[in-house]
């Protein structure tokens, strides 16, 4: 287990529960911001494949992102909600175009 320094020994359980809590805050967020960058990485419609906990490659197609996670939709219809640092795109996969507004010029 790692000392505290000494200059935390001093502090009050209450003063260390607040710490606490300030550093778990400070991790979610970076968690949050890290999976938000690897979510770049893809857009909605891409093809993607994943290995499932059990060891089984999953494939599927992107279909919402989520705060932390990604869902993936497997032709089997089953909904899979990921990490996007555990997705990878399949080989031969192009992305889907950018949805485009359309503006009508008329005279």
């Amino acid at each position: 287990m790692m000392e505290l320094p000494e200059s935390l020994q001093k502090w009050s359980d209450e003063e260390l529960r607040a710490l606490n809590h300030a550093i778990v805050d400070h991790l979610k967020q970076r968690r949050a911001v890290q999976a938000r960058m690897e979510m770049t990485r893809f857009q909605r419609g891409c093809k993607v494949e994943f290995w499932s906990s059990e060891g089984d490659l999953i494939e599927g197609t992107i279909i919402k992102f989520n705060k932390k996670t990604v869902s993936v939709l497997t032709e089997e219809g089953t909904q899979w909600n990921v990490s996007p640092s555990l997705l990878t795109r399949k080989a031969g996969d192009i992305p889907p175009a950018q949805e485009q507004e359309v503006i009508d010029f008329k005279d």
